[in-house]
Formats: C-alpha cells, sequence, structure tokens
C-alpha cells in the first residue's frame, strides 16, 4: 500500500490524474461509516468456487484485485488503521487477496486541522492528526476499565456495530454457498456466536465478557490497535464508547 500525504487543495491534480491512467478513484468526504477497510476486506466475498465436473477450484474474476486504486482525502487516523489491518493480515499467514489489494492501492492522506467531531481522540492516544506516521504505543501504565467496562456490558446489544464500524477489526468466518462457492464474511467477538465451541459452549458468554475481550484486543495484546477514530461510539445505538473507557484506563 502506498501512502502519499497531501494538503487537500492538492487532491484534484492528483484525481485527475489517477483517472486518466484509468485507475479506480474513490473519495473520501471526512470518516465515511466503513473506512480502507471494507475495500481491503469486502463485507462478503467469494473466495473460490469448486468447478461441478473437475473438483477443481476456481478462484472468481475480481477487477478491483487487479486494478489500481486510489482512495483520496483519507484521514490520518484512518490511513494508520489500514496499515494495522494489513499488518494483521499479513503478518502470519498473509492473506492472498487483501495482498493484492494493498498492493494496488494508494491513500492520499489529507492533514486534519482539527477533531472530526466529539467522538474522535486520536490525540488522546497520543497519535497525530497532522501526519500518518507511527502509530503511537498505549499509554505506559493503562489499567483494565472495570466499572467501565461492566457498564458498557449492561448497555451492550451485542448487534456488532462496533466491530463493523472499526477500521481494524479483521475477524472473518468462512462459509459454502450455493453452487460450490466458499465465502468470507466479516464476523466479530461481540456477537453472541463469535466464540461458540463444540458442544455449544461460549468462550464469553456475557457481553461484558465481550466488551473485555475486545478491550484486550485493541490495548492489551502487542501492538495497539485503536486509532481513536470514534466510529464505534458514533454508531453504537447503546452510546458505548472506547474514549470513554480510555480516559477511565489512563486515570484510574
Amino acid at each position: 500500500m502506498k501512502l502519499i500525504e497531501i494538503k487537500p487543495e492538492e487532491l484534484t491534480p492528483y484525481i485527475e490524474a489517477a483517472k486518466a491512467t484509468g485507475d479506480r478513484v474513490i473519495v473520501f468526504d471526512g470518516l465515511p461509516m466503513f473506512g480502507v477497510k471494507k475495500l481491503l476486506l469486502p463485507i462478503q466475498e467469494v473466495l473460490f468456487r469448486y468447478d461441478p465436473v473437475t473438483g477443481e477450484p476456481e478462484v472468481p474474476p475480481d477487477d478491483y484485485l487487479a486494478r489500481p486504486t486510489v482512495i483520496a482525502g483519507v484521514r490520518p487516523c484512518d490511513a494508520r488503521a489500514a496499515l494495522l489491518l494489513t499488518g494483521e493480515l499479513l503478518r502470519e499467514t498473509p492473506d492472498p487477496y487483501v495482498a493484492k489489494r494493498s498492493e494496488n492501492t494508494t491513500l492520499l492522506v489529507v492533514p486534519c486541522e482539527k477533531p472530526y467531531d466529539e467522538h474522535c481522540f486520536c490525540g488522546l492516544v497520543g497519535d497525530s492528526r497532522a501526519a500518518v506516521g507511527e502509530v503511537a504505543p498505549a499509554m505506559a501504565g493503562l489499567h483494565r476499565p472495570e466499572k467501565g467496562l461492566a457498564k458498557a456490558g449492561d448497555n451492550c446489544f451485542s448487534c456488532g456495530i462496533c466491530f463493523m464500524v472499526c477500521p481494524t477489526c479483521g475477524c472473518f468466518s468462512v462459509s459454502e454457498g450455493e453452487d460450490g462457492r466458499r465465502v468470507r464474511s466479516w464476523n466479530g467477538c461481540t456477537l453472541t456466536d463469535f466464540t461458540r465451541i463444540a458442544p455449544g459452549r461460549l468462550l464469553e458468554p456475557t457481553p461484558e465478557s465481550r466488551m473485555a475481550h475486545r478491550w484486550r484486543r485493541k490495548y492489551e495484546e502487542g501492538a495497539r490497535l485503536c486509532v481513536g477514530c470514534g466510529r464505534c461510539e458514533r454508531y453504537c445505538p447503546a452510546g458505548n464508547s472506547m474514549k470513554a473507557l480510555y480516559e477511565e484506563a489512563s486515570h484510574e
């Protein structure tokens, strides 16, 4: 993935140049509900299908895999999230679909002069609105916000909107579809059945335990996987806030 940091007034020449060469161009206006993740890892995609005669797998044609794509107007937090997401999906057993899309994607990153809205908290976690740079580590001495997690669990509907809109959540499930298709779909840890194992046992049986798992994944297991974009609170029907949890954790 190629990142180009430019000023807003410089976007138009880049966009026109990309269109002239036949690149696919997508323009972000602020922070859309779904960030770069939706383009690198589609909500649902056919990975391959089995030929009914030979039984051999056939990878379906995907124009986006091979076509250079430019995403213009990307905020620094979304650019960081794209780097974190691809880092996770390409780290151990590289995902060939994500790898190909990443290889053919260019992000035109514009700085933020001020927070997008009241839900943003990239500055709180130590990131810069002016440039992409490296993702700052989680604050030293961060404590788990037990009170906040209990409250969030009580409020949670287990609807999964938070992981859907989160730009760094890359979990998915794979199922067998019609006509021998193998289909990949987004999945996530705040859904009730995400951790169900045989014989029906849930590893994370309550909304509170699932919220705690989400917190661990974002802040406690190696690299920080939260960029402070605020989407989880912005779209949560219960008003749960990762920003509030982080504030509690950093002041206990």
